[in-house]
């Protein structure tokens, strides 16, 4: 499959290109940039300069494949070749999103799949059957027995598409409070827009649904719960950083909030502590225990919602975010030499 096609925008007549040179695009100085400033591209023609932004399309060639590496015992790390937007665990590994396309490292097969190419390619995300996507030019997913590639129903028109989430099937969330639920057969609202609302960060759990809300009225945040299409629930904790929160797929939702994180049960709306976090980076739920990223990269698994924890992996880098299933738990850090995505299985480090 070859790499996505790459779009020179000329805003002010030039482009600039690999070797620092700047080419002018239109009017009497109209130019073609080489090809040894493109890689993979035997021409760039350009055409009359009207005021207007020139856009020219090139193809750069196939994709290049991220490297996978065993580092310890049910330790793999995967070194991308270009910068990564956002990855997910998949039953069998990982999936992850660069500029080039959608990625996925199978650990069972020992292959490494280039999966789908496209604009604006964001959301990875999974469940035991498919993984999905979403793009500017279409939603996607793959089976991942079959292998086969179809296309997702669009939750909202182009652009409106604000966030993502897989619980017992995927669901969409737009930014004025809509959720709507992608099932297998037939898409469903199942709750309408909020006036004054600006909503963000979808979760999924089996039948629940929870997300961020920022009341424009009175300028405060909060959580809402939302099970089905009438039990919905306010939550009085405000908006957190991304990767602050986690639900299970039970409905259980743990944050991390004022350097303590805590739990809130399906049926209640009380925060309950378990630990305290000063350094969090993110947390997520590791089948049913929570894993834990610090700043520094060291990785915990605490105890279903105890305070024990085992360590799993410390890392020398910087570590900035994670997924987590009952398999497999992911964490990129920043080296020297670019994001690296680590990647632990957890049958092979049986709990403490």
């Amino acid at each position: 499959m070859r790499r996505p096609l790459v779009r020179l925008v000329a805003l002010l007549g030039s482009v600039s290109c690999s070797s620092g040179a700047d080419y002018p695009l239109g009017g009497e100085g109209a130019a073609s940039v080489p090809a040894g400033d493109v890689e993979g591209a035997e021409d760039v023609a350009a055409e009359p300069w009207t005021g207007a932004p020139t856009v020219e399309t090139i193809d750069v060639g196939p994709p290049t494949k991220p490297t996978v590496g065993l580092h310890a015992t049910g330790h793999y790390r995967v070194r991308p070749t270009s910068e990564v937007e956002d990855f997910t665990v998949t039953p069998d590994g990982v999936a992850f999103v660069d500029w080039q396309g959608l990625w996925r490292v199978d650990l069972t097969a020992e292959e490494v799949e280039f999966v789908a190419s496209g604009v604006d390619l964001h959301f990875p995300r999974s469940d035991d059957e498919y993984l999905y996507w979403l793009g500017r030019e279409g939603n996607g997913k793959l089976h991942y027995r079959s292998e086969a590639v179809s296309a997702l129903s669009r939750f909202a028109s182009r652009g409106m598409q604000l966030s993502f989430a897989v619980g017992d099937v995927p669901y969409g969330l737009l930014r004025d409070g809509t959720v709507r639920r992608i099932g297998p057969r037939q898409m469903s609202m199942i709750m309408g827009p909020r006036p004054g609302w600006l909503a963000s960060r979808l979760l999924a759990g089996d039948g629940v649904v929870v997300f961020t809300v920022r009341d424009q009225e009175t300028s405060g945040s909060f959580h809402w719960r939302l099970r089905g299409r009438r039990n919905g629930q306010r939550l009085e904790i405000p908006m957190l950083r991304p990767g602050w929160e986690a639900l299970h797929s039970d409905g259980r939702f743990v944050v991390a909030y004022a350097g303590v994180v805590s739990v809130v049960r399906p049926k209640s709306s009380t925060l309950r502590r378990i630990f305290d976090a000063p350094n969090l980076a993110e947390l997520c739920w590791c089948g049913d225990d929570v894993c834990v990223l610090s700043k520094t990269a060291e990785l915990q698994r605490h105890h279903g919602t105890k305070e024990s924890y085992d360590t799993l992996a410390v890392g020398a880098e910087e570590g900035n975010a994670i997924s987590c299933n009952g398999e497999f738990v992911a964490w990129s850090s920043e080296g020297a030499h670019g994001r690296v995505i680590e990647l632990i299985s957890l049958a092979t480090l049986p709990r403490g």
